[in-house]
């Protein structure tokens, strides 16, 4: 079996050459103006920094046409599920108090499915199955929306996974802004 790290980088370059030749030429603003876009986007956003500084921080976004931000985005998204994952395991290594134990292995169990829920939502992606990626970002929101709340409602009460579980509910926003875009231009 191969591993995430694998798999994910077979996702992202079997989806380069739909990127690359896919049409826009339908979408109801200029696909070829990358910053109009990221500000399109950004602007619905709750934290227009933290939209910025993610688009910002991929050098294709600057030339990027609405189906290439949506792309960077699920990887961006992906990236962030699967570090947090991997946190996680490492503080539950750490961790000698049983609340928090029992905290971070709720957790293990809500990133687990963010992870794939994201990985399938790239092959809901290149087959232009929009609200199947729109599906597929909620069950990422959810779930870190619940893993917070393991801790909050439980006997540990303080979450240190907090800033991780709302960068990747931020991020699930973005991804929800443009498929709400891309299915407003079909």
């Amino acid at each position: 079996m191969a591993s995430p790290n694998h798999s994910m980088l077979f996702l992202c370059f079997s989806f380069l050459p739909f990127l690359f030749f896919h049409s826009c030429s339908a979408l109801p603003f200029n696909p070829h103006d990358a910053f109009s876009l990221v500000d399109q986007i950004c602007g619905q956003t709750k934290d227009v920094k933290f939209c910025r500084s993610t688009f910002n921080s991929n050098p294709r976004a600057a030339t990027a046409n609405l189906m290439t931000l949506c792309f960077i985005i699920l990887k961006i998204s992906y990236a962030n599920a699967t570090d947090n994952e991997a946190y996680i395991a490492e503080l539950l290594n750490k961790a000698k108090d049983r609340a928090v134990k029992e905290g971070l292995h709720h957790c293990t169990i809500n990133y687990l499915g963010s992870v794939i829920a994201l990985e399938e939502s790239f092959y809901d992606f290149k087959d232009s199955y929009y609200k199947g990626v729109q599906k597929k970002s909620r069950i990422a929101y959810q779930n870190s929306r619940d893993c917070e709340h393991a801790f909050i409602k439980g006997p540990a009460q303080q979450s240190p996974l907090t800033s991780r579980n709302n960068e990747l509910i931020q991020l699930t926003e973005i991804i929800n802004i443009i498929i709400v875009m891309l299915l407003k231009s079909m």
